[in-house]
């Protein structure tokens, strides 16, 4: 026979479970994200160095990665948000020994031989897509 407590007991253990599973929102990270990975290029040939660097359009976190022989990926604390973004590009000579925090602080290496309209002038957009698989966004630069 149940007792009145027993049921308190079972009714407070399946609202708490219910809510370790479900989430109740107050400890949300922040924005959904998605992990992005792709190429770039200038006048058609791999960019040997560099950086790039989503910008969301609202007021958000940066997400940047080193870009070397061409491929770049971005997949640390989740990826980019998702949503409309500004992208700069910029070519660098030696951007090997940055750390993360020093890319995502605009930090890293100055222009080199590419236009500014890819990197401090940028007029590139990206749209980061809902999804579970990684996003691919190539970028083809020319002067």
């Amino acid at each position: 026979m149940w007792m009145p407590a027993s049921r308190f007991v079972v009714t407070a253990c399946c609202g708490l479970f219910a809510l370790s599973t479900l989430g109740c929102g107050a400890g949300d990270a922040g924005p959904e994200r998605r992990a992005v990975t792709g190429e770039v290029r200038f006048e058609g040939k791999p960019l040997p160095a560099g950086e790039i660097r989503f910008l969301p359009v609202v007021p958000g976190q940066v997400s940047a990665a080193l870009i070397q022989d061409g491929r770049y990926e971005i997949g640390h604390r989740g990826g980019v948000p998702v949503g409309e973004a500004r992208v700069e590009i910029i070519a660098t000579g030696a951007v090997a020994n940055l750390s993360q925090d020093d890319l995502d602080s605009g930090a890293g290496g100055s222009s080199i031989t590419i236009p500014k309209k890819y990197n401090s002038d940028s007029e590139l957009q990206a749209t980061i897509e809902q999804g579970k698989e990684t996003q691919t966004l190539d970028f083809d630069l020319t002067k």
